[in-house]
């Protein structure tokens, strides 16, 4: 059995951290019998409410919350705590304190770099990097100093993460054999158009899909992500509106697409990941770089956040993918393995 607390970014913008650590701890929960999880989120995030597995509120992001946090962590009584991309070192060292293991993930560099920080790297038993090696490239003669210093491994590139295809949406979705997928992540991104107004990119995205489709005829699927703030727009011919998705079921929907319009963040990887054709749109500070570097590589197009852009970039076309990238869920679940052993 294990005893095992999740603490993702959360709030009411982007959910790839919250989604990486739920596809986690599904796999934590069928392989270890009797697991035990909690998550920690924060009360502003949309999807509280559709956690499977019990939740413990905190009023921010939890990586402000260092309080709330470390209650809740000395009230349960881990043996592992997942930091994804969240929390600060009074709380690793609240964690490790009462006995607990510490795993942080990161899928940037600025986010990666945090792990090394003197006052924060001793209480971190495990570093995974949820990101192609190539993006952000090696460590630096310093931060492997520190490795050899604190006596701690090297950070592990588990790469993207995602769970095993439910096939089963596609039937009773009753999508066509060849069709467009658009997602903007969370569905909170914002960003600022050509007439200088704040839109929702989701909403440029709908606007994208359904240019493409009046004037190809080819059929186009819009996920609107868990934290798309409005009333869900109406599906219409041709045209597929989903709110969200489970991860399963999402990622059975992008795999069988022929072309994927997305934003920067954790899908993009997993589309590459899939050999999905793909045109990536920066939504985020932490994006471009990633993007640049998939780009540079090959592995996709790009485009800027407006539906005619979007449009040019789907007639210009996006490469296809010869990149092998494994899933990263079996190697989180060796690590766990690795750092519960005496």
């Amino acid at each position: 059995m294990i005893n095992i607390i999740f603490v993702p970014v959360s709030g009411p913008k982007g959910v790839g951290e919250y989604m990486r650590s739920l596809i986690l701890a599904d796999a934590v929960n069928e392989h270890y019998p009797n697991a035990s999880i909690t998550f920690i989120l924060s009360r502003q995030a949309g999807y509280i409410n559709e956690c499977p597995y019990p939740v413990r509120l905190v009023d921010d992001s939890p990586t402000k919350c260092t309080k709330a946090v470390n209650d809740i962590v000395r009230a349960i009584g881990p043996d592992v705590v997942v930091f994804d991309a969240s929390g600060r070192a009074a709380q690793y060292k609240a964690a490790k304190a009462i006995g607990a293991k510490v795993v942080f993930i990161s899928q940037h560099k600025k986010k990666r770099a945090r792990a090394f920080a003197l006052n924060r790297l001793p209480f971190i038993d495990a570093h995974c990097i949820t990101q192609m090696d190539f993006v952000d490239g090696d460590f630096s003669y310093w931060q492997k100093a520190k490795l050899a210093l604190f006596r701690k491994p090297a950070p592990y590139f588990i790469g993207p993460v995602f769970a095993t295809p439910d096939d089963s949406i596609l039937s009773t979705l009753a999508l066509p054999e060849r069709y467009v997928f658009f997602s903007a992540g969370g569905g909170g991104h914002t960003a600022i158009n050509h007439s200088g107004q704040l839109m929702l990119a989701a909403d440029e995205l709908l606007a994208a899909a359904r240019l493409w489709q009046r004037s190809t005829g080819e059929h186009c699927v819009l996920v609107l992500g868990p934290n798309y703030p409005n009333t869900a727009p109406l599906s219409t011919a041709g045209v597929t509106v989903l709110t969200s998705l489970p991860n399963a079921q999402l990622i059975a929907v992008l795999k069988k697409a022929r072309c994927a319009i997305l934003g920067g963040g954790a899908m993009l990887a997993q589309a590459v990941a899939l050999h999905v054709p793909s045109i990536a749109i920066s939504l985020a500070k932490d994006q471009p770089r990633r993007i640049k570097a998939m780009h540079n590589k090959n592995l996709v197009a790009v485009s800027a956040l407006a539906a005619n852009d979007i449009v040019k970039a789907l007639r210009g076309g996006a490469p296809v993918v010869q990149f092998d990238c494994a899933n990263g869920r079996e190697s989180f679940l060796n690590i766990i393995d690795r750092v519960r052993a005496p």
